[in-house]
């Protein structure tokens, strides 16, 4: 047959084999998969792969004729590996249920109730642990029921992958020939009797050599007792008992115990009997360990049991001694430059900030910034006092001229402030702010929108907003619908900007009370105008209004909301010639609409202050603003609306750069520039620098016992394609040092290299001072939670190696160049793939996800705007209303993200389903604890772990404060005076370990 006709028959198995899977896949999917159905379904599914395997083979054979075939070559192989990988995925499937159903059969009709697991003790070649290890998998071992094939699979189960035991035994064929042998060879490596002697004893030296060169004190017996028995019952297990080498313990033994100790024990042996004076047994000084153990239990029970559980909680922890993390060094307290030296003070006005930030300078004249600028030798440009303007290699662009010269610098900000065509900017400026009784032009107008449809509301004058609004509440009054929309952004009191937002537009009729005038507006729909206004209260304005014939429309008993608001578009027209002043200070105005008062009334100091009001100004900051804007800092000229602008200016080009030079490769994996800040890159090579401490690094991993494991991180990461040998040099390379990060407590990987991008040689720029590194996560957790917690069932994941399933770009591989963990020899490889540790990988990573959550089809996209909302960094926090949109999300989030190769996996919820890995329990939610059973969330306060004694630090206080994460402000009543009183010791300029004066440590 011809490769037409074979591709038809292909086509036919294919279909077959995809329909024979689909229901294997939905009966593995229930709660209680039919064992018997899957084993028949199997067959009929091995059936069907062998034929479609046979025609694939035709197939193949055929195509390899053609000469010119390489890329169909290329697609039929991939197509055909689809198959193959869901074939060897299902067959694994149903074995493993069908190893789970036979070990479980067993059991089932014996026991009706359910054992805690036993997780099988896995060795890793540490002869310490081998005892431990083979005490449980003896049981395995001496059973006989169990066939030396079985064996040997538990054995491969129980090493630890990859270790030093694992290379024992995966040295040997899995064969039941071969199981005797392992375990012999195991034995042989880590289970002799004079090893396990040895190293116990040696652990008994190194207790003296402790205790001969630091000392112990007495608050260590109990667990200097636990070590010593410990120890000692391991040496009994191996056959040395007390009673043949006590002789030979006993003096190492007393050797380890404090002098205050030893004394008590000299002290009780001379009170005995003559006869017993000599007998210095191993048993009798374990005994008298012992008794002192128990007696200084007694003695703290006696201290302690009458205390408060708190107050018990802090006597224990100042029983502690000190335990520094090492986080708490992590501090820079310096701002520093490119060249790594102090640039600390501004050039305008000597203070310490950075000089482009300076406020003072902006008002300065040009030729006062000039001379500031001259006088200090610094650069025009970027007013650094490292380098002069000719030398300078920054960019600027100004912000209201676009010229190339800082908007500090420029002659005319005023006249060449470019406008903005893209949206409607609005200016609001009606406020008041005063302790006296401020009065704002409101009245009472009829408004109608039908013929049949009028209604009373309440409308305030407002010259200083240049568009007419109306509220929501009035809308739904009215009953009246938009047929047109328009995008506008407001510019706010203090010159904060609101985000664009659409608002409805409406044509309405109002008209004055008497209806003596009426006339067509056009406004724009708003949540809430503004906050509470005032009405005229007051009997003396009242009755002198009275006595003028002059009735108020806006005259009423109770307060009522703004529900419309009159800008400049309109108010012109409105006001009518002649204004009058009362007797009271106010200003009495004539309106087409009616009589209006406004003005500012003198009251005593006796009378209550009213709140200040700036009105529409707040409904729409409040509105527009993020959550983490309500609690930034309120100010009026200390925060610069210019930089904020150029921040956002800079972040969208970014955005822009990285839409046009990014990649998706044929299997939806995105490929990606590395986001330079200027598009000139001076970057030194960095090698020697780099050399030097790889060879440190891997002197110290090698003596930790860690260099092995560390390589075979590297051989792994070589396999998938993350990183690629390079055996040619490049002029324009760059490389990173690395170092092994151990984390014992981690389920995926335990051994992980961590790179340092900000290395530098001295005077030159590391990789992360050329990068953009994009906005502030951090800022986005609170507005994360909030939205979690706001339902009722809540849901959480990661990706799976996030950053690694990111491309880099060749053209920037080079610049992202390591060397392979050995001592001796220079062997280089490149990163393919995005870095941890690179400054800008989470802002890559943040923009491959947006941009593949913007590009979905329209049946996806309610859930990629939940995805949108939903991520920090590769963690998903999102929530549902009910069981069944929570399995619908974790459907659409996991096919959603496989499009662009991530695997959202490890998902946990506080209300189980089938898809669910964890609904109990407690887990770790972006940084804070999540209690599954109670849904309930939790700071993780771990102040009692330090050990405090007398000496109180600044490195202490500063572990204290740092233990502390807590996102969304919650504990800021109980953290701040620790962090009032750090900043206290800076004042002082101690050094880290200093001792503290009592007026910190006694509020401490």
């Amino acid at each position: 047959m011809d490769v037409t006709q074979l591709k038809t028959q292909r086509k036919a198995l294919r279909t077959s084999f995809t329909i024979c899977a689909k229901s294997i896949e939905d009966e593995l999917m229930k709660e209680a998969p039919n064992v018997n159905q899957l084993s028949i379904s199997k067959a009929q599914i091995e059936d069907k792969f062998t034929r479609l395997e046979k025609c694939q083979t035709e197939i193949t054979n055929l195509i390899l004729k053609d000469t010119d075939a390489e890329r169909a070559y290329e697609e039929d192989f991939l197509s055909a590996e689809k198959y193959r990988d869901r074939f060897s995925e299902l067959c694994a499937q149903i074995q493993r249920l069908s190893m789970k159903e036979t070990e479980t059969k067993e059991f089932s009709e014996k026991r009706k109730f359910k054992l805690p697991k036993i997780e099988l003790k896995k060795f890793n070649g540490d002869a310490k642990e081998y005892l431990s290890f083979w005490s449980q998998f003896s049981k395995i071992h001496e059973d006989t029921s169990i066939p030396n094939e079985d064996k040997m699979q538990y054995l491969l189960q129980a090493v630890v992958p990859k270790s030093k035991a694992a290379r024992v035994v995966e040295s040997f064929p899995a064969t039941a020939e071969n199981y005797p042998k392992a375990i012999a060879q195991l034995k042989e490596r880590f289970g002799r009797d004079d090893l396990l002697v040895q190293i116990y004893v040696r652990d008994l030296l190194s207790m003296v050599m402790k205790n001969a060169a630091s000392g112990r004190t007495k608050t260590d017996l109990p667990a200097l007792y636990d070590e010593l028995e410990a120890k000692i019952r391991a040496l009994e297990s191996l056959g040395r008992t007390q009673e043949k080498y006590g002789d030979f313990l006993s003096p190492l033994v007393e050797s380890c115990l404090p002098e205050e100790i030893l004394v008590a024990w000299e002290r009780s042996r001379n009170i005995k009997d003559a006869s017993e004076v000599e007998d210095r047994s191993l048993e009798k000084l374990m005994n008298f360990l012992k008794q002192e153990v128990k007696g200084e239990e007694m003695v703290e029970l006696a201290r302690t049991g009458f205390l408060s559980p708190a107050n018990q909680k802090k006597k224990e922890a100042a029983n502690k001694l000190d335990n520094y993390p090492t986080a708490a060094t992590l501090v820079s307290t310096n701002i520093r430059n490119n060249t790594g030296k102090r640039n600390l003070l501004c050039i305008f006005c000597n203070k310490k900030h950075p000089s482009k930030d300076c406020l003072e300078a902006r008002n300065m004249s040009i030729d006062e910034k000039k001379k500031c600028i001259l006088k200090n030798r610094a650069c025009f440009c970027c007013f650094s006092v490292t380098h002069f303007s000719k030398f300078c290699k920054v960019k600027n662009s100004c912000l209201y001229c676009a010229k190339p010269h800082h908007y500090l610098m420029c002659d005319h900000p005023k006249e060449n402030m470019k406008q903005r065509s893209d949206i409607i900017e609005t200016n609001s400026l009606s406020n008041s702010c005063s302790k006296n009784n401020v009065f704002l032009m409101t009245l009472i107008v009829k408004v109608c929108a039908e013929k049949d449809k009028v209604i009373h509301v309440r409308t305030l004058l407002d010259s200083g907003s240049q568009y007419s609004y109306i509220s929501k509440h009035a809308i739904e009054k009215l009953g009246i619908k938009s047929n047109n929309k328009i995008k506008m952004q407001h510019m706010l009191f203090g010159g904060r900007e609101t985000q664009s937002q659409i608002h409805d537009v409406y044509e309405l009729l109002i008209s004055s009370m008497d209806e003596s005038y009426s006339l067509r507006v056009k406004v724009f729909s708003e949540d809430k105008i503004c906050g509470t206004v005032p009405k005229v209260s007051i009997p003396t304005v009242i009755n002198e209004l009275s006595k003028k014939g002059i009735i108020l429309s806006d005259l009423a008993n109770e307060d009522c909301e703004i529900g419309l608001l009159l800008g400049a578009d309109v108010a012109g027209m409105l006001f009518m010639e002649g204004s009058v002043k009362l007797d009271s200070g106010l200003f009495l105005l004539k309106t087409r609409l009616g009589f209006v008062l406004t003005g500012r009334q003198e009251v005593s100091d006796k009378c209550n202050e009213r709140c200040d009001t700036v009105l529409n100004v707040i409904s729409l900051f409040v509105k527009d603003s993020s959550i983490n804007e309500l609690w930034s800092l309120e100010n009026i000229g200390i925060f610069d609306p210019i930089q904020r602008l150029n921040e956002n200016n800079e972040h969208l080009k970014v955005i822009e750069e990285f839409k046009n030079s990014m990649k998706i490769l044929p299997d939806g994996r995105y490929e990606l520039c590395l986001p330079f800040k200027s598009d000139v890159i001076e970057l030194p090579s960095n090698k020697e620098l780099t050399w030097k401490r790889h060879k440190k690094m891997c002197e110290r991993a090698q003596r930790n016992g860690l260099l092995d494991d560390y390589k075979a991180v590297f051989k792994e990461w070589e396999e998938l394609k993350i990183i690629e040998k390079i055996d040619c040099e490049n002029e324009t390379s760059h490389f990173l040092p690395h170092r092994p990060v151990v984390k014992t407590d981690s389920i995926t990987t335990k051994i992980r290299p961590v790179f340092d991008a900000s290395a530098r040689e001295t005077g030159k720029n590391s990789l992360n001072d050329l990068l953009y590194k994009g906005p502030n996560l951090i800022e986005q957790i609170p507005d994360i939670i909030d939205r979690f917690r706001s339902y009722p069932i809540g849901i959480s994941a990661d990706i799976e190696k996030a950053f690694l399933q990111l491309g880099i770009a060749p053209e920037h591989r080079d610049l992202l160049r390591f060397f392979y963990p050995t001592e001796n020899e220079e062997i280089i490889y490149r990163h393919s793939r995005v870095v941890f540790g690179v400054s800008s990988s989470p802002f890559l990573l943040a923009a491959a996800l947006s941009h593949l959550l913007e590009h979905v089809p329209a049946e996806d996209s309610e859930i990629a705007d939940k995805l949108k909302l939903s991520f920090y960094v590769d963690n998903c926090v999102a929530g549902v209303s009910d069981v069944t949109q929570q399995e619908k999300f974790i459907l659409k989030a996991r096919e959603i993200l496989s499009r662009g190769c991530f695997n959202l996996r490890n998902w946990e919820s506080n209300v189980e389903c089938k898809y669910i890995s964890k609904s109990t329990g407690t887990t770790k939610l972006l940084g804070i604890l999540w209690d599954l059973d109670k849904d309930v969330l939790k700071c993780r306060v771990c102040v009692e772990d330090l050990k405090i004694d007398s000496n109180i630090t600044k490195r202490f206080i500063l572990a204290a404060v740092q233990r502390i994460f807590d996102p969304l402000g919650i504990l800021c009543s109980a953290t701040l005076p620790p962090k009032i009183l750090l900043q206290n010791t800076w004042k002082l300029k101690l050094s880290w370990d200093s001792t503290l004066p009592d007026d910190i440590v006694k509020p401490f």
